[in-house]
């Protein structure tokens, strides 16, 4: 009788644990509109890509909406900039809780190509798990875990885990302002 109930309580508290997480993302995805109050799924237009080391593509470039131009990764989705990170260092403030709701873009790749329409520099960062983060500019590059298809932009400047999240700007000219997010917003 002991087992059965060990096992009961360990089945509600997965099931609590994981309705806690789709509440917090629910309450970071934010609805219909984007943080511009245009329609969440704004149109895309993808530019060339090109493959990363081991023959899979890792980054494009498309246009979202009134965003602009970002990096995407493989499918289509947008990858965004913490604001926490700092640029150069080689590490990512995200792990956790964090990189559940901001999965990390990731590759077993050691080198990468850059697609046509990126501005600056495609790089790796090795994270404490050992597994390889892609970067661009310097800055870890993210999913967010909300968006579902091609073109969704649910993470724009959403403020979570400390600092402000940004769809990845292909122009990295202009540095952000601290707790700005991303390039150039």
């Amino acid at each position: 009788m002991h087992r059965l109930t060990a096992r009961l309580c360990v089945t509600l508290t997965s099931l609590v644990a994981v309705g806690g997480l789709a509440l917090v993302l629910s309450a970071c995805g934010g609805g219909d509109d984007n943080a511009y109050g245009s329609p969440s799924k704004p149109s895309v237009t993808a530019a060339a890509a090109k493959t990363v080391g081991t023959g899979t593509t890792a980054v494009k470039v498309a246009t979202i909406g009134s965003i602009g131009k970002v990096v995407t990764d493989a499918s289509g989705l947008t990858l965004y900039t913490f604001a926490q990170d700092t640029r150069g260092s080689g590490k990512s403030t995200c792990s956790g809780s964090c990189a559940t709701a901001w999965p990390p873009l990731t590759t077993t790749s050691t080198t990468l190509a850059k697609p046509d329409g990126l501005s600056d520099e495609l790089g790796l960062l090795t994270r404490d798990d050992g597994t390889k983060q892609v970067t661009y500019g310097g800055r870890p590059l993210y999913r967010f875990s909300a968006d579902k298809a091609p073109g969704d932009a649910k993470g724009q400047g959403v403020s979570a885990y400390g600092g402000v999240w940004s769809a990845a700007s292909v122009d990295t000219s202009a540095t952000p302002a601290a707790g700005a997010g991303g390039y150039n917003y």
